[in-house]
């Protein structure tokens, strides 16, 4: 009877565990980061990126890429779909307030 309740706290404490792993597993998988993938063709990126997986957010055509979500593994996946991918992180831009007041094109060619 005792070795019966011992084997069944251990299972039950087994199951927990599991579940727990598999818990953390699947929230770490669900974590994507914002990415600009670049390649030969905005069109290539496009279907590199679907093709692990990731979801496609803006089509950047000027400069050959596309703005992306992609998980740690599908970002880790990338180059196995497409050697020639570049990943770059897509980090927010703000400008510095440097020039305390406008400049006029006359001023510019007057400092140069």
């Amino acid at each position: 009877m005792k070795t019966s309740n011992s084997l069944s706290t251990i299972l039950d404490v087994t199951c927990i565990v599991v579940l727990l792993l598999a818990v953390l597993l699947i929230g770490m998988e669900t974590r994507t980061e914002s990415v600009i993938v670049q390649a030969s063709t905005a069109e290539a990126a496009a279907l590199a990126v679907e093709q692990v997986g990731g979801t496609v957010t803006h089509e950047l055509r000027t400069i050959r890429a596309v703005g992306a979500e992609l998980s740690p593994t599908q970002r880790a996946n990338l180059p196995a779909v497409l050697s020639e991918a570049r990943v770059y992180d897509n980090a927010s831009v703000s400008h510095s307030d440097a020039l305390t007041e406008p400049m006029s094109i006359d001023t510019r060619v007057e400092q140069e």
